[in-house]
């Protein structure tokens, strides 16, 4: 190779690796100040300096875990800083690379910032955007019982029957998770699973008003078994709200004392998530089924006790032959992750010297070793084992 060629090359190859150095340099540099800036909004500095510092150029970009600025301002509760990131042209849409792809209005319902979710709604916000598992924000609202939030986004137009890994729409998220202020909410925008007459429409009116007087006065035989719009029996509305006299009339009338709303609570179910005792052992005394579900989303008496830390309900249900291992329907997890999960350390105790299977695997891939970090849990089972 003739001296100039091998000159010129190693001149380009030089100015080449100078080139990629230099633009190594800007994007670490570029990288460092956008943390600079997430670490900024999350320890709450003040306002003008964090606008001193975004620009065109890096308002939508995601930092280094994920999260827009827009999402760290709502996380931090700081409103005036979400109004100057808008301001700067912040996307009221843009998601996080977070593990559901949560969006700025997400965010809102994780921390109730009615607000805020309102102001972006005002700016764009598009409220039928769908996270990674496909729920929608109506359905986060509706998971966190949040009563303002989710009237706010059904005021705004926000589709109740996007289905998701969950549930067929927003009813079923609010009925799965026992939030019956949203599924009445629900019920009075129109939001239905079932329809009902107007005798039937009586007579639940009278058991969610908890009238015995006047549930007694309507009540005939044929609707013992009356269902609300929602799909829930009234024995299992009666046993929410702790009527003890209409579950009896209901039962002496021939209710199905085992019948289940559309996500399969019955009205053992209900009366022990609510912590209702005196029901509780009424229906089992009564023949109530202790493990009775659905084939969907499987979340029998034995889950709703650990999910309210109900650990003399839950040794109740376990005498009467409540499943230990039974998986739920949407995680696939057994009783012992769920309690491992609320860091109930009672509960866990419970499961274990019932014979609770700690060899399972979730759909997720959890074990009730990887569901928890607190210690005291994972000394508990590693000591049982």
């Amino acid at each position: 190779m003739k001296p100039i060629v091998l000159l010129i090359l190693i001149v380009v190859f030089t100015n080449c690796k100078e080139n990629q150095n230099k633009e190594l340099t800007e994007n670490q540099s570029y990288i460092n100040e956008v943390n600079r800036i997430s670490s900024l909004i999350k320890n709450g500095e003040e306002n003008f300096k964090i606008k001193s510092l975004i620009s065109e150029k890096n308002v939508n970009v995601l930092d280094s875990m994920g999260y827009s600025f827009l999402s760290l301002a709502i996380r931090a509760k700081n409103e005036n800083l979400v109004k100057i990131l808008v301001d700067k042209g912040a996307n009221p849409n843009l998601q996080n690379d977070d593990f559901l792809k949560s969006t700025p209005l997400m965010q809102c319902s994780n921390y109730n910032l009615v607000e805020v979710a309102k102001y972006l709604i005002e700016k764009g916000a598009d409220v039928n955007i769908q996270d990674k598992q496909n729920d929608p924000v109506i359905h986060w609202t509706a998971y966190y019982g949040e009563y303002e939030l989710t009237k706010l986004l059904l005021d705004n137009k926000a589709k109740t029957n996007l289905k998701s890994i969950h549930s067929d729409g927003v009813m079923h998220v609010a009925l799965k998770e026992w939030q019956d202020s949203i599924v009445d909410l629900l019920i009075s925008y129109n939001v239905k699973l079932n329809d009902v007459s107007k005798e039937q429409y009586e007579i639940v009116q009278a058991v969610k008003a908890n009238s015995f007087k006047n549930f007694k006065r309507t009540l005939k035989s044929n609707l013992v078994n009356s269902k609300d719009a929602s799909g829930t029996p009234i024995l299992v509305t009666a046993a929410s709200n702790g009527n003890l006299d209409i579950v009896k009339y209901l039962l002496q009338n021939g209710a199905d004392i085992n019948n289940m709303n559309p996500v399969g609570h019955t009205a053992l179910n209900r009366a022990v998530f609510f912590g209702n005792e005196e029901m509780a052992h009424f229906l089992i005394a009564q023949g109530a089924d202790v493990a009775k579900t659905d084939n969907r989303f499987m979340l029998p008496p034995l889950i709703a006790a650990i999910r309210k830390n109900r650990n003399e309900l839950a040794k109740v249900l376990i005498e009467k032959g409540a499943s230990i291992n039974a998986l739920d329907g949407i995680n696939g997890m057994t009783p012992i992750m769920w309690a491992a999960g609320y860091e109930n350390k009672e509960m866990v105790k419970l499961l274990l010297v019932n014979n609770a299977d700690l060899s399972i695997v979730s759909k997720y891939d959890d074990t009730v070793f990887t569901i928890t970090s607190n210690k005291e849990i994972q000394e508990i089972l590693n000591n049982f084992k």
